[in-house]
């Protein structure tokens, strides 16, 4: 502060007294006050150095902290994203034709895979050294042309849900308990009965479509993708809880534009939420589409705006899951030999 041609400099910091009496001509510094000492050592010291104090303005100084030393700032770096990879070969002669993936939630390590039409009513569990840890036969179920499956809570789901000639009046969706699983050993066999396992039957509002693209939420509600030679495909839901031996008509609540130019870039082959349910990744031969949702798994919210991001090369993707912590993405191929992908989601 100023009174008259005075300046008055109040610092927290007495190392600076003799250091500012030298920097500044006596007349201008009158008074030099610290927070820290007695006012009557600082009189002292600030005589015992030639500076003349005006005494009349003293009850009106105020204090001013030294300035703090400079802050260092360390930036966090960036992750590094996740490059494209292979995590194993499904070379098993079981797995043919794949068209569903799921991560097994108990054993994040395993995988749930199927098979197309042609196949029975199973599932498989496989490890990533691309081996057949369990097979689940569901006994007495039909499968037409199983091509989607997804796994929430408790239950794995398969959707009975392909129809290319689009002749099906009805499909099925069916679900049974998650098993126990020892991932350590191979090709062991399990068969469900009738009781152990449950079956929704599924209609469209709007006439038979072809689908290979089923989504769950952890309440069992269900959201169906339809596939598209057009590439405008409709998005259906069923908005309550599965129910056992029920019947239920889809609901449709919008459309997307899949693909510009050639068949591959249009189909929707595949589907999945993130296990947080903020995020709904549809693949085609040729791309993946993430779209998100400002509520977790609640469909009113979900934005037809996705991100949009090239899949590594394949001979024909058709499955496509979530990694469990939802930051990456598998996918797959039908076909012999085919291989598992794994990839960077690129919706944060």
């Amino acid at each position: 502060m100023r009174c008259g041609n005075s300046l008055f400099v109040v610092l927290s910091n007495p190392a600076l007294w003799q250091d500012l009496a030298r920097f500044l001509p006596a007349g201008e510094l009158k008074l030099l006050v610290t927070m820290k000492h007695p006012f009557s050592r600082v009189v002292g010291a600030l005589l015992s150095v030639g500076i003349p104090l005006c005494l009349g303005c003293m009850a009106r100084v105020q204090t001013i902290a030294a300035p703090a030393a400079p802050l260092t700032v360390v930036a966090t770096p960036t992750p590094t994203p996740i490059a494209p990879h292979v995590v194993f070969k499904q070379d098993e002669a079981a797995l043919n034709e794949v068209s569903g993936l799921a991560v097994v939630r108990s054993k994040p390590e395993l995988l749930w895979m199927h098979n197309d039409s042609g196949d029975t009513a199973r599932m498989f569990a496989v490890n990533r050294s691309g081996k057949i840890a369990v097979t689940v036969n569901l006994q007495g179920a039909s499968a037409f042309d199983w091509e989607d499956c997804a796994a929430q809570g408790d239950w794995v789901y398969a959707g009975d849900i392909g129809d290319n000639l689009k002749i099906r009046s009805d499909m099925q969706i069916y679900r049974f308990k998650e098993p126990e699983i020892d991932a350590s050993k191979t090709e062991v066999q399990l068969d469900l009965k009738g009781k152990q396992w449950q079956m929704m039957t599924l209609t469209w509002p709007d006439g038979a479509r072809n689908c290979e693209s089923l989504v769950v939420t952890p309440d069992g509600r269900l959201l169906l993708v339809s596939k598209e030679e057009s590439g405008l495909s409709g998005f259906y839901v069923w908005d309550k809880p599965f129910k056992d031996k029920s019947s239920a008509s889809l609901r449709k609540i919008g459309s997307f534009q899949f693909g510009m130019a050639g068949m591959f870039t249009k189909l929707a082959t595949g589907a999945d939420f993130s296990p947080d349910g903020k995020k709904l990744v549809v693949t085609t031969y040729s791309d993946l589409y993430e779209f998100p949702l400002s509520r977790p798994f609640d469909f009113a919210s979900l934005r037809l705006v996705p991100v949009k991001s090239v899949l590594p090369p394949q001979k024909q993707c058709e499955a496509v899951c979530y990694s469990l912590d939802g930051k990456t993405i598998f996918v797959t191929s039908e076909g012999k030999n085919q291989a598992v992908w794994e990839v960077a989601s690129a919706l944060k």
